[in-house]
């Protein structure tokens, strides 16, 4: 509804991939038949550095690190386990892996549910979250 409100239907593309499966669609499945379908498209995985930490965990998450750029934000106290996670690790010594991207940025204490109660996903949110300044670093 919020795409079609705000005119944004012409950005993106639905499939129906996921749905066809019974039991759990691991996220390398749809990246799979993503990159099958869209062969010259680069994907991104934007996560939290929360998510990295525990991304080994993931069914074939070395398959993941290894089709797409992963863009990392900061998020609480978890820059330096995420910078020793197992997912990183595999990705610094191995050269098939794309590039992890660790954003720094200004941390807000917002959370999903105060953004959910004060009206998201019925109208954007720029207004709950003030303009930041971040700095990048690719490792």
């Amino acid at each position: 509804k919020l795409i079609k409100e705000n005119n944004l239907l012409y950005k993106i593309k639905l499939i129906d991939f996921e749905s066809a499966y019974n039991n759990p669609c691991y996220f390398y499945k749809t990246l799979n038949h993503l990159t099958k379908i869209m062969p010259n498209v680069n994907f991104s995985m934007i996560m939290g550095a929360d998510n990295l930490v525990t991304l080994h965990k993931w069914e074939n998450y070395q398959q993941i690190i290894q089709k797409v750029d992963l863009i990392v934000f900061d998020r609480g106290n978890f820059k330096y386990p995420a910078l020793a996670s197992k997912a990183y690790n595999f990705s610094k010594h191995n050269i098939k892996t794309k590039k992890i991207y660790y954003m720094h940025i200004k941390k807000y204490t917002i959370s999903a549910t105060d953004i959910r109660k004060k009206g998201a996903p019925q109208s954007f949110i720029y207004w709950l979250v003030p303009k930041y300044q971040s700095s990048t670093a690719a490792y």
